[in-house]
């Protein structure tokens, strides 16, 4: 079959990456097509490994109406992937780049001579006001094309106020994809909640966490080198400031380990923030090292401990067996790996220097660490969550066009 997949962010290329390479080993053939700008796609090495592998990766931007909008963009993205921490120098390029992303309006050339069978989105309202998504979606129930959206993360949270903005939900227009798959029951039950039928919710698990992608992964990452250290690598991963988070306690913490003076911090910014007004100030620690260059499971491997409260990241160190810290007291929300216990928790600041100035032990168990898994990331608790996604998309495809 010729499956058309979009990518809309960072995180979509991470989580959908793994389904489009078990795609291509079944025979299907796919072309993905990038609907945002803010994306360092020519650089990925994922994408790489699915344009090796057969895939056909291309920008909206190629097929935009506007000839002109390339040379804004590559100016915008120099500014925004650069190594300088200039706070309004990141905000406005990126706001820019996300701006002009959504009027990226597809001419009909790019449909011409394409065979499609499936469309897959990422998790993406298709009544939004990105153009190219809506112009995608358009395409697929004009020419009775079935369509589905997948997961573009992992939703580790249980209460639902998770947000301080936050307000409830409406997840009404995503009825109108054929079908919609969700890592885990948790998130299942959300949607139920905020408005989507539960005939088009399927629960497939994590394929960006699930083992056979974790190996591959770690094979085709390149390769980096580090500074030598006799101290003990921490590695701190925050979560996007409105997620109910103390972000003075959150610097203060980090501060107060940089005094201990034996361990050496690697701060890895989340990839939907890479831009705070304090990350100018905790970069010029003695013992902090910004980690934005480097990839979240690289860090992991290289680190003692992993310092994390928001994000799924954590399933990834959980899965490798790697030592989890979590700082509980720097946010409100409630998270899947602490109600199962995968972790080390603190509750305040003074508990976790405390623990740190004993050295790192961990006491919780491997069943500890496989409760949190399974019921996170692998909840139909497959042991071959990627050929489940493709056998799914065959299967629906048959239901869809009563073949």
């Amino acid at each position: 079959m010729n499956f058309l997949v979009i990518n809309r962010a960072f995180n979509d290329i991470d989580h959908i990456t793994p389904v489009i390479y078990k795609l291509l080993e079944n025979g299907h053939k796919v072309n993905v097509l990038i609907s945002n700008e803010y994306l360092d796609y020519e650089n990925d090495y994922r994408l790489k490994f699915i344009e090796q592998k057969g895939a056909i990766v291309e920008s909206g931007i190629k097929y935009s109406k506007f000839k002109n909008l390339k040379i804004i963009f590559d100016f915008l993205k120099k500014i925004y992937f650069s190594k300088s921490y200039n706070f309004w120098k990141k905000k406005i390029s990126f706001a820019l780049l996300e701006r002009l992303s959504k009027k990226i309006d597809l001419k009909e050339e790019y449909f011409k001579d394409k065979k499609i069978d499936v469309i897959i989105f990422d998790w993406t309202n298709p009544k939004g006001d990105n153009l190219v998504i809506k112009s995608i979606f358009e395409y697929a129930k004009k020419n009775n094309k079935v369509t589905f959206c997948i997961p573009h993360g992992l939703n580790i949270y249980y209460n639902d106020k998770i947000t301080s903005n936050y307000k409830k939900s409406d997840f009404h227009d995503y009825n109108y994809f054929d079908y919609i798959v969700v890592n885990n029951e948790v998130y299942k039950n959300t949607l139920l909640k905020d408005g989507v039928e539960e005939k088009k919710l399927f629960v497939l698990g994590s394929a960006r966490f699930s083992p056979e992608w974790i190996k591959i992964n770690d094979e085709i990452s390149p390769k980096i080198k580090l500074e030598k250290t006799d101290k003990k690598i921490l590695t701190f991963m925050p979560q996007q400031a409105q997620y109910n988070i103390d972000l003075q306690a959150q610097v203060k913490l980090i501060e107060e380990i940089n005094k201990l003076d034996n361990y050496l911090i690697y701060f890895k910014p989340h990839t939907r923030n890479q831009n705070e007004k304090f990350f100018d100030k905790v970069s010029k620690l003695k013992n902090v090292r910004m980690a934005n260059n480097i990839l979240s499971s690289q860090l992991i491997d290289i680190s003692d401990g992993i310092i994390v409260y928001g994000s799924s990241i954590v399933l990834e160190a959980t899965y490798k067996s790697k030592l989890v810290l979590y700082p509980k007291f720097l946010h409100k929300n409630e998270t899947i790996f602490e109600k199962y216990n995968g972790c080390e928790k603190f509750e305040s600041l003074d508990e976790i220097i405390k623990y740190l100035e004993k050295g790192l032990k961990k006491h919780y168990t491997k069943e500890d660490e496989k409760n949190t898994l399974i019921h996170s990331s692998n909840s139909n608790d497959s042991k071959n969550i990627l050929q489940d996604y493709v056998e799914f998309f065959e299967d629906k495809y048959r239901e869809f066009n009563n073949v």
